[in-house]
């Protein structure tokens, strides 16, 4: 027997559980689609932050938490575990070179001052076998809602090869 081949009546309770179920149907879809355009996304700026030799990083000034983000590039210049992505500042501080502790410091208080909003500057970091390495840091303060200072985003670029290559060729002068 064909049930389609007459029309049937379908009851409001009916009517509404389709309804209900092509709802949920559709939102399933639709959150489907926006995680697919985040992983989407998500790839893409991990290719671009690689090809770019380019770590990003994230420093809470509300719990003094510095955080590593594309930890392939910091980890991978810096020479440290990638189970390492997260320090407070003072651990952070005392993986800069000797020479540029002091240049860092400031930094950080006036960061912390309120009274520098973002900074361009070369530091040098202490990897775990001895050497150092270059990095070009950026960093951008962000404010809460009533002004106060609460994050600093930014970059850091390593530029040891770079050095390497311009102190070569001086001496090669």
């Amino acid at each position: 027997v064909d049930d389609c081949a007459e029309e049937r009546d379908w009851s409001l309770a009916e009517i509404a559980a389709l309804r209900s179920a092509a709802g949920v149907i559709g939102a399933a879809a639709e959150k489907a689609e926006v995680q697919r355009q985040l992983m989407e996304r998500e790839r893409r700026y991990a290719l671009a932050t690689d090809a770019g030799k380019v770590g990003v990083w994230e420093w809470d000034l509300r719990t003094g938490q510095v955080q590593l983000f594309t930890h392939s590039v910091l980890h991978r210049s810096l020479g440290y575990d990638t189970a390492e992505t997260t320090m407070n500042i003072d651990q952070w501080l005392e993986r800069m070179h000797p020479d540029d502790r002091a240049t860092a410091q400031a930094i950080r208080l006036r960061v912390e001052a309120d009274s520098l909003a973002e900074f361009d500057e070369v530091l040098r970091v202490l990897s775990p076998c001895g050497g150092a390495r270059s990095l070009a840091f950026r960093g951008n303060l962000m404010r809460d809602r009533q002004g106060r200072p609460v994050k600093v985003f930014g970059t850091a670029i390593d530029l040891t090869e770079r050095r390497q290559m311009e102190d070569d060729l001086r001496r090669a002068n």
